[in-house]
């Protein structure tokens, strides 16, 4: 069926809605009418030619002649006339000589008009403006920025869900930092203009924003110049840090926050102004970037200017940040969406990762917990944007309470809901559960294994990917048991403290903690095996590809992680899956450095082994990789990390303490809370 250009006659009559439809329309089919559609008027008309007889009719057939063109103002008599006119004149002299001779008379002319023949001259003065304006001319961004700008609006500018509600007035958003903004920062770097605008000189590099609209205080000498330098070591160093591997897809960081950064930076520069939440945004890419430049930076280079600048835009960006949450909180007509909040809270996290201050990261996984409760876990259907900032919360949240358990005795959030649904399974851990657990709701898929799918498809193809694992490169299963054995821990920590006595082998919880313990000692990954039947022959078995050596590392980690928490095995047991992460570990730098992968390394496995070593070599070892990756990744997590380990290994040194947990040192310590992704 095909559509009519419009509404049939039966229709338009009755005054109803017509769909169209050719060649009856549904309420004529409806009524066995004949559905009527009028003719549509013809979308060309050819206008007839005309030839030289044309021009030889008579007056009154000329006009009929005329009746689709425009109509002449002069007859033929009337232009005849008035070309003799013209004639007489100029006389017989040229159009060109009285023209020239025109511009001799114009040349000495102050006032009035000359005319020669029937050209006219006069003396143009341009007027005088009664008053000035005092707005100086807006200052636009470079046209390389401006080409940024129109390249990737098209991913920032899509319709999403927008929060309406009333927030929770308990946001913890941090008040930790100073009010104080540095003023140490160089000029060729902050660049607070203090002079008129008037008597400032630009070139193209330093062009400085001052929009008709006078801006807020937080982006008053907001510099482009600046601006661009951090954004372009954000978008082509930064962004490829924040995966332990190069994806195989675009990232979140190329789908959702370059574009909405690039989309705020134009919105300040033609109005002077955004929302709040993509101001945050704006500014805490700019300190992550400034963090990063301060470590990479060689140093002769003004590397400490570069973490004042980072810090400046830290401030900006959490006081931003406050003003978004308290207008949630206080329930505002402003409109937010629910992306905008969740990027720049993740980033917060970032910074504490990237400039090694995580003193307030708790606070910031707190305040996205209660979002994402109350926006993202009623949403049944999630975007592939929504899944990929979830999958970026899960992998923060996950590793952060791996490395700190101690202190989390009453599991909170997500993880508390997490492990009520799967105990209501049957099976608390176990992998048979009938039921969603609040993981799979969070990422808002179903993670797919070998045993659920078609057994063609298993022939041809590896297990699909989810939306985590394409980003991170680590498969679910694998994940899911560092933070189902952080839960296990913590419960174990919890019976601990209530000095119950030891559980034996016919009390529920020893046998939660078998089962979880074959579930990861039995865990095998799809790497192991050689090829996958569909591959043509000379493929590289899957050991050798990536990432391979990143997945054995974590679980390496995982099994040394699981038997000091949970079986609480003595340290010198698991040196063998110590040399193992350290293995792993190099072989998939060589492995990098091979493909020119340029993502990070990954701090956790390390961190695990590294807190479990005794010798001295597996000592240097982790040392050594941790302060070569601060160095190439320009991230001062390492280094933070190296700082945790080495006061394990200093209170382990203590008689009769070589078996301490890690976990009781730095809870006792101001190192209680580590991001080490």
């Amino acid at each position: 069926m095909t559509r009519a250009g419009s509404s049939c006659l039966n229709c338009r009559a009755r005054k109803v809605r017509c769909d169209r439809i050719s060649p009856r329309c549904s309420q004529c089919r409806q009524r066995s009418l004949d559905c009527v559609v009028p003719e549509a008027p013809p979308r060309l008309l050819w206008l007839p030619s005309r030839t030289v007889e044309d021009f030889d009719l008579e007056l009154d057939q000329s006009e009929v002649d005329m009746h689709v063109r425009r109509q002449p103002l002069f007859k033929k008599g009337q232009q005849a006339q008035n070309a003799a006119d013209l004639l007489s004149l100029i006389s017989s002299a040229s159009v060109n000589a009285v023209l020239e001779q025109l511009d001799y008379q114009a040349d000495e002319l102050q006032n009035g008009t000359t005319s020669n023949g029937p050209f006219h001259a006069f003396r143009s003065e341009p007027a005088a403006d009664p008053c000035p304006s005092s707005i100086p001319p807006a200052e636009l961004p470079d046209l390389e920025l401006w080409r940024m700008l129109s390249n990737n609006l098209g991913d920032a500018l899509d319709a999403d869900d927008f929060i309406t509600d009333h927030w929770l007035p308990n946001l913890c958003i941090p008040e930790g930092i100073p009010d104080d903004i540095p003023e140490d920062i160089p000029d060729e770097i902050a660049q607070e203009p203090d002079t008129p605008q008037e008597a400032r000189s630009y070139t193209d590099n330093e062009l400085t924003i001052t929009p008709p609209v006078s801006p807020p205080a937080d982006l008053e000498g907001f510099t482009m110049s600046t601006a661009k330098l951090l954004l372009d070591h954000y978008q082509n160093i930064t962004t490829t840090i924040y995966t332990p591997a190069s994806a195989d897809v675009k990232t979140p960081w190329e789908i959702l926050y370059i574009p909405n950064v690039l989309s705020t930076l134009g919105e300040v520069a033609l109005t002077g102004n955004s929302s709040d939440a993509k101001v945050s945004l704006l500014f805490a890419v700019l300190a992550i970037s400034a963090f990063s430049l301060d470590i990479l930076s060689s140093p002769e280079a003004v590397s400490e200017d570069w973490r004042a600048l980072g810090n400046m835009y830290r401030q900006k960006a959490t006081r931003r940040l406050q003003m978004t949450l308290r207008n949630l909180s206080t329930g505002l007509p402003k409109k937010e969406k629910y992306k905008n909040i969740l990027m720049p809270l993740l980033s917060m996290v970032t910074i504490c990762t990237v400039s090694g201050d995580m003193d307030n990261a708790a606070h910031y996984l707190g305040d996205i917990e209660q979002i994402i409760k109350l926006y993202g876990l009623p949403k049944l259907q999630k975007s592939r944007k929504v899944k990929m900032l979830h999958s970026i919360y899960v992998y923060l949240r996950v590793l952060t309470e791996s490395t700190y358990i101690s202190q989390i005795q009453s599991t909170s959030g997500i993880d508390r809901e997490s492990s009520r649904v799967e105990t209501d399974t049957g099976s608390p851990t176990g992998p048979d559960s009938s039921k969603l657990s609040t993981w799979d709701i969070l990422l808002g898929e179903m993670v797919c294994t070998f045993d659920t799918l078609n057994l063609d498809f298993m022939q041809c193809l590896a297990p699909p990917k989810s939306t985590f694992e394409q980003i991170y490169s680590i498969p679910d299963s694998l994940f899911k048991l560092i933070l189902e054995t952080t839960q296990l821990a913590s419960t174990v920590e919890e019976e601990k403290l209530r000095h119950r006595h030891k559980h034996a082998d016919h009390d529920s919880l020893a046998e939660r903690v078998k089962e979880h313990e074959n579930r990861v000692c039995e865990w095998e990954n799809y790497y192991n095996e050689t090829t996958y039947p569909g591959d043509p022959i000379g493929t590289p078995p899957l050991k050798e590809r990536f990432p391979f050596h990143l997945t054995q590392a974590i679980y390496a980690a995982l099994v040394i992680y699981f038997y000091r928490s949970v079986r609480d095995v003595n340290v010198i047991a698991l040196q063998p899956y110590v040399q193992q992460t350290i293995y792993h570990l190099r072989e998939y730098d060589k492995h990098k450095e091979r493909h020119k992968d340029r993502s990070s390394d990954i701090c956790w496995p390390a961190f695990i082994a590294g807190c479990e070593a005794t010798t001295s070599q597996a000592r240097q070892d982790i040392a050594e990789w941790l302060e070569k990756s601060t160095r190439s990744n320009g991230i001062l997590m390492f280094r933070v990390a190296l700082k945790a380990i080495r006061r394990v290994w200093a209170a382990r040194a203590v008689p009769g303490k070589q078996n301490l947990s890690w976990s009781s040192v730095l809870g006792e310590s101001d190192m209680r809370v580590l991001v080490l992704s």
